[in-house]
């Protein structure tokens, strides 16, 4: 049955990974009237007045309530400065995490909060490059193939990536695959210095992959995934790149940064790194254990959809839309 109440998502102009989140949780939010607009000047005097809910997904920054319209925030990335929680009393906001949701506790007491994780779209298998074809491509052999779900942005991302690539170049058993997925001069710069590194000192295990087109093959044939991220994301910090490693099974080394850290655990696996040595450990552990992965992506995959799974999550707002407007 739908609804009656008309919503409205505002989303950050240019942020590609809300835009695309938010479209995929309209499309499974049939039975909702939603509308998604780019936030700009001019969405607060205009467009809030025509909507019974406004649903900001903000990235560090908030929207007081104007009109009739009720509020919800969805918080994608946290505020550099703990006063700004204050801005959002008297809404109700979304967190991605126990730590973001403690942290508008302590700044901004007596707000609502309600933690519910993104959720995102993945291709069916059969429309993917075969992970044969694709281990083939890429010279993967008997190797374990491992495909990171970060970027190199930093100097502590480029030494943990160096780190990593040098390891398994030595033990010779893993074919380490590094996309690109931003685009600006740092992580050009970065991604340069990384290969002028791997070309010095023969990294032959190790490959910078620049075209995306084929990510979610790469994702679909990896062996396992590692998110070296060690600083928060503040355009979105829950990457969908690590859902869809989830989502399918792909058993995830990540160093212990929330969001992420928290589902890794959730999940009943122990791949959650203190420090670069954890990577590594764990990388030996996953090869020696090899036997065993087929049945721990099932149990990934399984717990994946029940938290990120796209009905799920619109379930969720569903709920929280109904208990806010009324709706049944």
């Amino acid at each position: 049955m739908t609804t009656n109440a008309r919503i409205l998502f505002v989303i950050p102009a240019g942020n590609e990974p809300c835009s695309a989140f938010a479209q995929v949780l309209k499309d499974a939010m049939r039975n909702w009237n939603i509308t998604i607009t780019r936030a700009s000047l001019t969405t607060s005097l205009f467009e809030m007045r025509k909507y019974d809910l406004v649903h900001f997904f903000s990235a560090g920054s908030a929207r007081k309530s104007s009109g009739k319209a009720r509020i919800v925030h969805t918080l994608i990335s946290q505020p550099e400065k703990p006063e700004r929680y204050r801005s959002f009393l008297g809404s109700q906001m979304v967190t991605f995490s126990q730590s973001a949701k403690s942290a508008v506790e302590t700044h901004a007491p007596g707000i609502q909060v309600e933690i519910i994780p993104p959720c995102t779209s993945i291709p069916d298998p059969v429309s993917l490059t075969p992970p044969s074809k694709i281990r083939q491509e890429l010279s993967v052999g008997d190797r374990m193939m491992v495909v990171a779900l970060s970027d190199i942005s930093s100097r502590k991302e480029f030494d943990a990536f160096l780190y990593v690539a040098r390891e398994y170049n030595r033990r010779e058993q893993f074919r380490f695959l590094i996309p690109r997925y931003r685009t600006d001069k740092e992580t050009a710069l970065w991604r340069d210095r990384l290969r002028n590194s791997i070309e010095l000192e023969k990294l032959v295990c190790v490959t910078l992959l620049e075209d995306l087109s084929d990510l979610h093959s790469w994702i679909d044939s990896a062996d396992f995934c590692v998110y070296l991220k060690r600083e928060p994301d503040n355009e979105f910090e829950f990457p969908l790149e690590v859902l869809e490693a989830m989502l399918r099974g792909k058993p995830l080394l990540a160093f212990n940064l929330p969001p992420v850290n928290e589902y890794v655990r959730e999940a009943g696996t122990r791949f959650v790194c203190n420090n670069i040595e954890d990577v590594t450990r764990e990388s030996k552990d996953i090869l020696t254990s090899q036997a065993q992965l087929e049945q721990v992506s099932t149990e990934l995959a399984r717990y994946a959809r029940s938290r990120f799974g796209t009905e799920a999550v619109a379930a969720r707002y569903s709920n929280l839309y109904s208990r806010i407007t009324g709706e049944k």
